[in-house]
């Protein structure tokens, strides 16, 4: 409460917040909601800095999700609005959510809103208290909560050893050298503060842009946790030779095209190899079976033309004319995969 300006947070709020069977994110709701009705500090940072609405593709309507031109992600975004929708009726029927008089104490109209709020700001941290060992929390922090998202982040967050407050810390040099596993590590110009250089934290290290898209309502156009469709890469598992694929890869990250080799390195991870010193009819082949290339091309063009729109076409509109940033995110969705698409081509022409 330090710094609230407010007496005392009332004891039927606490009991919902700790006692009710809900998800986190609806009890942080609810707490977000009275804050922002009664915390002069928490009415500025609404009024002031809190978008007033969200661009998470959950809350998109179906002409948004169109922009997508993606099926199985639209149908994604479609079932978890159907989930939260849900929660929220039962929060509504939810008894210490009525009888304890919580209902009265927020405005409920401001509910939707302050899901949002909590569902794409709350971080989460583990609370140590003294005899009774660690215990998990999540929190939304005024200005920490500001923080972006990259997937291999330069600073850390959570609960201080003490247990007294919560820190958003630039990460040591000693952690900065620690790889993360399968991640490339934090740049050298990050490793240590300085005065203008952004501070990042990661919503999630494994999210591809499906995830980022849906959850949070933006695209991260060089995600290295998205695939190439499985389609384009089956042709060659465990027909192609590790050493040539990973010749094409080294050579395109070496020319600068990284997303080809980011791409290549999809077919890297089902290419034959060998224990060394033991032969093997593909792996110790010196190229790959121009069959085998062509299906994968073929794979791949087929892939393309299932979209309605192809990249040349997308990169031409003028995403910034367009009055809704949901349906904005959605087409930085399809791009980014096309873009993808058009990298693998590239790899495979290397072969």
């Amino acid at each position: 409460m330090n710094g609230l300006g407010i007496p005392s947070i009332p004891e039927n709020l606490i009991k919902f917040a700790t006692e009710c069977p809900m998800p986190k994110d609806m009890r942080i709701a609810v707490i977000v909601a009275w804050l922002t009705k009664n915390c002069e500090e928490w009415k500025t940072y609404k009024r002031e800095t809190l978008p007033k609405t969200y661009d998470s593709l959950y809350l998109a309507n179906e002409k948004e999700l169109e922009e997508l031109q993606d099926v199985s992600v639209m149908n994604m975004a479609k079932g978890s609005a159907k989930m939260y929708e849900a929660q929220m009726e039962q929060l509504l029927k939810e008894p210490l959510f009525n009888s304890e008089g919580v209902k009265d104490m927020i405005e409920v109209e401001d509910l939707q809103w302050a899901r949002s709020v909590a569902h794409t700001r709350a971080m989460s941290g583990k609370l140590i208290v003294d005899g009774e060992g660690s215990f998990p929390c999540a929190f939304v922090v005024p200005g920490a909560d500001l923080t972006n998202h990259r997937t291999v982040p330069n600073s850390n967050y959570g609960v201080s050893e003490d247990g007294l407050r919560y820190e958003l810390k630039w990460r040591s040099s000693e952690l900065a050298e620690e790889e993360e596993e399968g991640l490339p590590p934090v740049p050298e110009e990050e490793r240590k503060p300085k005065e203008g250089l952004e501070m990042f934290i990661s919503y999630g290290v494994r999210h591809p842009n499906a995830l980022l898209a849906l959850h949070y309502g933006f695209v991260d156009d060089t995600n290295p946790n998205d695939r190439i469709p499985m389609e384009c890469v089956v042709p060659g598992m465990r027909k192609v030779p590790f050493k040539v694929v990973m010749k094409a890869v080294v050579a395109l990250k070496e020319n600068g095209d990284d997303r080809a080799a980011w791409a290549g390195s999809q077919l890297l991870a089902v290419s034959m190899r060998s224990p060394e010193g033991v032969p093997n009819e593909i792996a110790d082949q010196e190229k790959v079976d121009p069959e085998i290339v062509e299906q994968m091309k073929k794979a791949t063009v087929a892939a393309l033309s299932q979209f309605p729109t192809t990249l040349e076409d997308d990169e031409k509109i003028e995403t910034g004319a367009i009055k809704s940033s949901r349906m904005q995110v959605a087409i930085s969705y399809r791009i980014a995969q096309k873009r993808h698409l058009h990298a693998y081509q590239r790899f495979l022409d290397t072969l």
